[in-house]
């Protein structure tokens, strides 16, 4: 009625995982650097998993999930 046209939308996500996980764990990692020598002290589950990934993940790891991420967006 007030002259919008709506659409609906359904984006593909199917490489959701493939983005979030890395950056993530990323993001876990720079935020807990100084802890990442004593996961095995952390009582959180998640907070650990991701924080042990941010220790495996390389360079090319995080550009490929920012690849996506940008093709995504």
């Amino acid at each position: 009625d007030l002259g919008c046209v709506v659409e609906e939308a359904s984006p593909d996500l199917h490489d959701a995982l493939q983005i979030i996980v890395p950056l993530r764990a990323m993001r876990t990692g720079a935020v807990h650097h100084d802890d990442l020598g004593r996961l095995g002290e952390v009582d959180n589950g998640f907070l650990k998993q991701f924080a042990a990934r941010a220790t495996q993940l390389g360079a090319l790891d995080v550009a490929e999930a920012e690849w996506r991420r940008s093709q995504l967006w």
